[in-house]
């Protein structure tokens, strides 16, 4: 539970535009107004540890190991 509030705190302000996140547990959230633009799936967590300690690293690791699906362009 206290990933998921983690992963809800961090999502909800990294885009500045609506995105729909899928979590592990096949529950989803849109974060920000309106139609969402992308949707990011976490096929499975990735731990706070990793995240806190790299982001970049820990989030690109995870999309190359699919561990998260991106569909739509991120860099809108």
């Amino acid at each position: 539970m206290l990933e998921k509030t983690f992963y809800k705190m961090m999502l909800s302000k990294s885009f500045p535009f609506p995105v729909k996140v899928t979590y592990w547990d096949g529950k989803s959230e849109v974060y920000g107004n309106g139609t969402p633009e992308i949707e990011i799936v976490f096929n499975e967590k990735i731990p706070m540890s990793d995240i806190t300690r790299n982001a970049s690293l820990a989030l690109g690791e995870g999309y190359m190991d699919k561990k998260i699906e991106i569909y739509g362009d991120i860099q809108n």
